[in-house]
């Protein structure tokens, strides 16, 4: 589970890279998303619990608004992850 959570954030560090953003919320909000999703991410794995959980999952949704280029693949894999992090697992 760890080596999955490491590889999401590494993940969204490089989409961060390469993503263009909406040019509403401009690049700022693109790179204030990922950042946020990479720390909470970070609090989750060093600290597994219910309200870390929930915060990882709402990073998840506001980078999908905010980053409009996000590969198909990298969009599965952040689908596909959120989708397998059941937040009622923890505490």
């Amino acid at each position: 589970m760890k080596t999955k959570l490491f590889t999401l954030l590494l993940l969204g560090a490089f989409t961060l890279t390469l993503s263009g953003c909406k040019k509403k919320a401009g690049p700022l909000s693109c790179a204030a998303d990922t950042l946020r999703y990479s720390e909470d991410i970070t609090s989750f794995i060093a600290n597994q619990t219910k309200g870390n959980c929930e915060a990882v999952k709402g990073s998840i949704d506001k980078l999908y608004r905010s980053c409009t280029t996000l590969a198909v693949t990298d969009k599965a894999d952040y689908e596909e992850f959120q989708n397998e992090f059941n937040c009622n697992d923890y505490n």
